[in-house]
């Protein structure tokens, strides 16, 4: 199965889709939250429009939610491509939810009170 030339040549496909997407958009989210405070970003209509997606469901005052956010859906997707075995996944899914949710109780940091619970 690995060695065919179809598999070989769908391979460079899919790590240059790995690469613009995954790493690509998300150097650009990462920068775009990590400069959100400098400056007067956040009074900038402009860049309020443009980035509203990654703050709008948060508080201000954990403005940086968005990247624990990214993180824990990407160790979950991570989790489902790298371990073969089910049960793997299921213990590495768990594993991941249950930190996220302890994060998300002890900061907080949804908008609505019942989200955070």
């Amino acid at each position: 199965c690995w060695s065919s030339d179809e598999w070989q040549s769908m391979l460079a496909v899919a790590l240059l889709c790995i690469l613009v997407y995954c790493i690509g958009f998300g150097s650009i989210f990462t920068r775009a939250i990590i400069q959100a405070p400098q400056g007067n970003n956040f009074a900038d209509k402009a860049y309020q429009m443009r980035w509203k997606f990654l703050f709008i469901k948060f508080r201000a005052s954990v403005w940086w939610w968005a990247l624990v956010f990214l993180a824990k859906n990407f160790l979950l997707n991570l989790g489902f491509v790298v371990m073969a075995a089910g049960v793997a996944q299921l213990y590495w899914a768990m594993s991941v939810t249950m930190v996220y949710t302890a994060l998300v109780v002890h900061f907080q940091p949804y908008r609505l009170r019942l989200a955070n619970l």
